[in-house]
This record gives structure tokens, sequence and C-alpha cells, in this order.
């Protein structure tokens, strides 16, 4: 998943946690050597000294364990699978990988439906990643190829841009989409490749907006046991229904 799917899927109530649940992404778009797994094995043994780290690291955790599950799913290997065939369609020019966009627009269009439905999702996750900054840069700095004030102001830029507006249009998707190809030196997306695509998103929401609750709902029965007490499956149940009436960001309050 990517950054609001991963925030959506820890809708805990730990701010630590969910800032947790997006740092491997922050930190790939940071630095691609900066391996939070690396740094998770670096913390273990330390993080009950630092306030808030041990459900930072719970929500890293939390991370893996949604996408080892999320490309699995029916989501995802639907949706990804579809936007290859897609892409073939519209063009057989060499230069592109297909598996790598077909992948990552996929995980791009469910970012963009879960901000179509709750718009507050962007506002709860600028808010989370401001207020986990000291934490978040103090986790990675223990990386030999991270630094601490060049993170922080890494993460400045993502609350201040607000980075993942980008997902609210198919424009802004794919300029990211490209910038990602680029970086992995293969093509662009040709115009003919992204009006194939852009059609795809809009015959296929409401199918894939269905199976991302469906996954969503069940990824928070995987939720971090360290922030749930004995009233989880009342929040579960709650949980349930924000998504039901389109109000998610209540989850982040």
């Amino acid at each position: 998943m990517n950054l609001i799917g991963h925030y959506t899927c820890a809708a805990v109530p730990s701010p630590e946690v969910r800032a947790g649940a997006v740092l491997p992404d922050l930190a790939a778009l940071y630095r691609r050597k900066v391996r939070p797994l690396a740094l998770v094995r670096a913390w273990s043994d330390r993080a009950a000294q630092v306030p808030g780290m041990e459900a930072l690291l719970a929500g890293v955790d939390f991370h893996h364990r949604v996408d080892a599950r999320f490309h699995r799913a029916p989501v995802f290997r639907r949706s990804a699978d579809a936007i290859q065939a897609v892409l073939l369609e519209a063009s057989r020019r060499p230069g592109l990988k297909r598996f790598l966009p077909a992948h990552v627009l996929c995980e791009l269009f469910l970012d963009h439906l879960l901000l179509r439905r709750d718009p507050g999702l962007a506002d709860a996750f600028y808010r989370d990643v401001e207020g986990a900054v000291p934490l978040l840069s103090r986790f990675v700095a223990a990386h030999p190829e991270a630094e601490r004030g060049a993170f922080e102001t890494f993460l400045a830029r993502i609350v201040e841009g607000r980075f993942a507006d980008a997902y609210l249009s198919n424009a802004g998707i794919f300029e990211r989409m490209n910038r990602i190809l680029v970086r992995f030196g293969q093509r662009p997306l040709e115009p003919v490749e992204q009006e194939a695509v852009a059609a795809w998103f809009e015959r296929a929401a409401d199918e894939t907006e269905a199976e991302l609750e469906r996954f969503l709902q069940d990824m928070h029965y995987l939720a971090p046991q360290e922030v749930l007490d004995a009233s989880a499956a009342d929040w579960r149940a709650v949980a349930a229904r924000h998504w039901a009436d389109g109000r998610l960001s209540v989850q982040f309050a």
C-alpha cells in the first residue's frame, strides 16, 4: 500500500503507531538506502528508553504485516493485473517494465479513493507526521545513510507541501508515477497510456472501493495489541461504522 492506505489501516488510538505505519514509505521517499527493518533491529534493545519509540516500532511492524497481506489480496492483484493489461493495450513501446507502474498506480489509485471518500484523512495524516517529527527523525538518524536535520527538513516538505494531495487528481497521480519511473531508469507514461489508465480508474472505482473496504476492515484486526485495551471489539465496530458513513478520519481525532 501507499502512504494514505497504510495510514488508514492503522486507525488505532495511538499517533505514534500511526506514524510508524507510514514511516517505511516516508523513509523510502527520503532515501532508498534507509531500510526501516535494519533500524528496528538497531532500536530493539533500547526503544523502551525513549517515550513513544516502542509504539513507533509497533507501527513499523504493522506496516510490513499489512504489506505482506496486501500483495496477496484481491484489491491489489485484480487492480494491478488490470492496469498492466491496459498499459499493454494502449502502447507496446519499449522502455517500460509494466509491472512496476501497474503496481504503483494501483497503490496511488487506492489512496485517491480514500481521499475522495474522506478528504479529512489528509489533514489527519499531516497532523500526525508533523507531531511525530522529533520521534521519527530520532529513529531514522540511527541509520548511517541518514542525517537527522535533513530528514526533518524532508518531513517538513511533506507536511507543508501537502505531498499526498497530489493523489486527489489523475494528473497528480501520473506526475508522481512518471517521477518514480525516471528514478528506476524507465520511460515516462505516454499520454495514450495515461488516458487508458484514467479510463480504467473511472470504470473500476466502485468495485475497487468495495474490495478496499473489505481489506481495511481485515487489517483492523491486525492492529498492534500494544495500543488496544479491552474495548478493542467496540473500537473496531466503530471503525466499521465510520467507513460506512464516509467519516474515516474520525478515527484519528
